[in-house]
């Protein structure tokens, strides 16, 4: 019912403002109209004060809205700690032998599920660790062999340097004894 009381009053609260704006702006045409020949400063005072009868007249209609609508929720809070209070006397009135050995099987459920909670946690972590421990060595191969390759390279450039001077200097050398013969 209070859900109902308040879609009404919303609905009521949305026509009245629609009303309002479409007297306003009748209101406005007409005495624009009438104004036509008094000039045009009379016409925007007079829109200035419907615009603040509008305003003020809005400013009343949302404070009292607020008003509503924290009065309902205060009324809705009590029903719910009412309701809450019922529940809590009907299970003390319940025999206390159903009431332990229930709330035993329940304390027994959420311990069984926090350890539960406790172990896959455990697992995934190992699995965590693992994964990052094989990513690492996998990571430290491939910079091995990179760096390996890196002095594979360096190596064989020496040493195609040196055979590229060992060649010049034999064609240098071979070059300046055929000349000579």
């Amino acid at each position: 019912q209070l859900a109902k009381q308040q879609v009404k009053e919303d609905a009521a609260l949305i026509v009245q403002t629609a009303l309002r704006n479409h007297l306003a702006s009748k209101e406005l045409a007409t005495r624009q109209a009438e104004a036509a020949a008094q000039g045009q400063k009379e016409i925007r005072h007079d829109a200035a004060v419907i615009i603040q009868i509008f305003y003020r007249v809005n400013i009343r209609q949302r404070k009292l809205y607020a008003k509503v609508t924290s009065a309902a929720r205060v009324v809705q809070r009590s029903l719910q700690v009412h309701r809450a209070q019922k529940r809590v006397a009907k299970l003390r009135a319940q025999a206390p032998k159903i009431r332990d050995t229930k709330i035993t099987n329940d304390a027994a459920i959420i311990i069984q599920k926090a350890y539960r909670c406790y172990l896959a946690k455990k697992r995934v972590q190992v699995a965590i660790d693992a994964r990052k421990a094989q990513q690492l060595c996998l990571k430290q191969e491939e910079a091995a062999l990179m760096i390996q390759a890196f002095l594979r390279g360096a190596s064989q450039k020496s040493k195609f340097k040196i055979q590229m001077e060992e060649h010049k200097s034999s064609i240098m050398n071979g070059t300046s004894v055929g000349s000579a013969s």
